[in-house]
């Protein structure tokens, strides 16, 4: 499993990302933004918490914050994947509503729905968006209604399940861990920022099956470290001090752990220019 760090924060940003006619996997990932997938050719398997179901051509999936998710597609398939955060979302839908398990990630919008999306030109957006309050009010407004007309269909056709749902607290802690990741962490100083007992923060992280604390920090840390292999050209112990780890060999070993080869071997991989 892997931490998306670039899609954690509460900066206003939209994120599209337009899949054309090509195979798309992801293994386990977990991210603070809400995820949706318009599928507009093919199928996806999508594994929310362990629980996988298909999207197909005319599918919509919703994908809530901070859960565990992986993608798979049998075959080609074209799509359309926004990452948000619900800053769009916050002024009329509740934090307990968003976070509320349904019965399903997928629905089938409505033909009027689903048409304004294609001929608005949601369907075919792409790119990073960093958003200025001010300057790209027209944007933020335009994206947010559409969200809105989104969400009040899955909504209402999607029945609550009796699953147990949104954990806040959760929430809490890995947002703390996302921004303080590269300082000395443990238990007891998350605990203390927070007002929780070690203990309890041990226990509220077990809800993420697999992965304990020292391995979901290790994650984040590994995750920062693969974004400064690829963009800068520091040595491996300038990016591991970087990235929050205390040296160069733990910065290997969880390489190793989480990427399956070492700093220098995804470097070579990604293109990127070498350390001198």
């Amino acid at each position: 499993m892997f931490i998306q760090l670039h899609n954690f924060g509460n900066d206003i940003q939209i994120r599209y990302g337009k899949v054309r006619n090509r195979i798309y996997n992801s293994d386990d990932h977990l991210h603070q933004y809400f995820e949706l997938i318009m599928v507009l050719d093919g199928e996806i398997e999508i594994t929310v918490e362990g629980k996988t179901v298909t999207a197909k051509n005319g599918d919509i999936a919703i994908i809530p914050a901070f859960r565990i998710h992986s993608f798979h597609t049998p075959e080609i398939v074209s799509q359309l994947v926004c990452v948000f955060p619900a800053f769009f979302l916050n002024e009329s839908f509740s934090s307990s509503l968003l976070n509320t398990p349904r019965e399903s990630h997928i629905f089938r919008p409505s033909a009027p729905l689903w048409d304004y999306l294609v001929a608005s030109g949601f369907s075919e957006m792409g790119g990073y968006y960093p958003l200025d309050r001010e300057r790209d009010i027209n944007h933020i407004n335009c994206f947010s209604a559409t969200l809105h007309m989104i969400m009040a269909e899955y909504y209402s056709k999607v029945p609550v399940s009796d699953k147990q749902g949104y954990d806040e607290t959760l929430s809490k802690i890995l947002q703390y861990m996302s921004t303080h990741y590269t300082e000395d962490l443990s238990l007891e100083s998350v605990g203390a920022a927070l007002g929780y007992s070690p203990k309890y923060v041990s226990n509220r992280l077990s809800a993420i099956k697999g992965i304990g604390f020292r391995q979901l920090l290790n994650c984040m840390r590994v995750e920062r470290a693969k974004q400064l292999l690829i963009s800068t050209s520091g040595s491996n112990y300038e990016i591991s001090i970087a990235s929050g780890f205390n040296s160069e060999c733990s910065l290997h070993r969880a390489f190793k752990e989480f990427v399956g080869c070492t700093p220098a071997q995804y470097r070579g991989k990604s293109g990127a220019k070498p350390s001198k």
